[in-house]
């Protein structure tokens, strides 16, 4: 029996984008660690037979360098404590410091850069650090999935990975088709936009509540919803989204477990995010839904949305071209809003099925 930790730095998203992974590898005979930060959504998992978890502390924005090191014990101890046959590590924090600990005690590990990230969008000290730690981590790795082409050209060019690595372009997490099934909206006299992710400044969150404020005095049939916590380390948002609630500009709804209710209920998706992803998850969901998207043009953003077929792409941080594509929605007939969301739905089940990423990830494990 082949044992193979999953490293994560948040409890949902195992459950919203590695459940099919972990179900492919249970089915394939294999015992599952899942390390993460405790999360109610993990309970989808307690009881499996054969699936364990591990709560780790991962402070995901911090640069304590203290609390790094200890990260890097914790990984190595649980390494040692289950002699795993592979590693798959998803995100930053977990790319780097699991890599690092696995390597200690030679066990081959399958990496997955989300995104290339704020740090190296940034330039400067924290830039050079992030290509040091990326090149240094990922030496010795099995395989590296990057999830668009912009951010494994970037790896490769800047010394993030070296050209004898095995590296690959997967399309992004995937889209559970099934679960994330297409529904046409009914008719109503509201336009409603939704903004789904975490609130903060990287995420651009300010670009979607700067338009929700011009549109809304314009269009007062237009609602725009704020779907997603408030990090943590931004805490004044919440005084920005109560405000804004107030005046009837927004409705804020916080984290949800299931954000399908409020996807089906929409016209289209916001996403205005200009740091730098993988894939877009929210995205390709909106769009698996039938839903418009409108979003920017930086990598795993524009590669989700075909620009006037299934949504709208502008140029990042232009809060102007923004309110442009919001009314060029508004203004298509319902029938055209419908067709524009058909279009998305057709482009993620040909490019963005689960399934795909499943099957990239049994072919790597399975050859072990």
């Amino acid at each position: 029996m082949k044992t193979v930790v999953l490293l994560n730095c948040h409890g949902d998203d195992v459950f919203c984008f590695r459940k099919e992974i972990i179900e492919a590898l249970i089915e394939r005979g294999c015992k599952v660690i899942l390390s993460c930060p405790e999360h109610h959504r993990l309970d989808y998992f307690r009881g499996m037979k054969d699936v364990f978890i591990e709560d780790v502390d991962i402070d995901r924005r911090g640069t304590n360098p203290f609390k790094d090191v200890k990260l890097i014990w914790d990984y190595y101890r649980l390494f040692k404590k289950y002699r795993p046959d592979i590693v798959c590590t998803f995100t930053i924090k977990p790319n780097v410091y699991g890599s690092l600990a696995a390597d200690m005690l030679d066990i081959p590990h399958i990496n997955n850069v989300t995104g290339i990230g704020s740090g190296y969008k940034n330039g400067g000290l924290i830039r050079r650090v992030v290509i040091l730690l990326y090149k240094v981590a990922l030496r010795k790795s099995l395989m590296v999935f990057f999830q668009n082409k912009e951010n494994m050209q970037v790896a490769l060019a800047s010394g993030m990975i070296s050209s004898d690595i095995r590296c690959r372009v997967i399309p992004g997490s995937g889209v559970n088709l099934t679960h994330f099934a297409y529904k046409e909206k009914k008719t109503t006299d509201k336009v409603v936009f939704n903004y789904i992710g975490r609130v903060m400044k990287d995420k651009c969150v300010d670009d979607y509540l700067e338009a929700a404020v011009v549109i809304s005095k314009k269009y007062p049939q237009t609602l725009f919803n704020v779907v997603g916590f408030v990090e943590k380390s931004e805490g004044h948002y919440k005084d920005k989204l109560a405000a804004l609630e107030k005046e009837g500009i927004i409705q804020y709804y916080g984290s949800v477990d299931d954000v399908r209710p409020l996807i089906y209920e929409s016209d289209a998706i916001i996403h205005p995010s200009s740091y730098g992803e993988g894939i877009s998850n929210v995205l390709l969901e909106t769009a698996a839904c039938g839903r418009a998207c409108i979003t920017t043009n930086v990598e795993g953003c524009r590669d989700c949305v075909d620009d006037g077929v299934s949504g709208y792409v502008y140029q990042a941080g232009s809060i102007f071209q923004l309110c442009k594509c919001i009314e060029r929605f508004i203004a298509l007939s319902p029938d055209e809003k419908k067709k524009m969301g058909a279009a998305g739905r057709q482009k993620v089940e040909n490019n963005y099925d689960r399934s795909i990423i499943v099957d990239e990830y049994m072919k790597v494990i399975g050859a072990i």
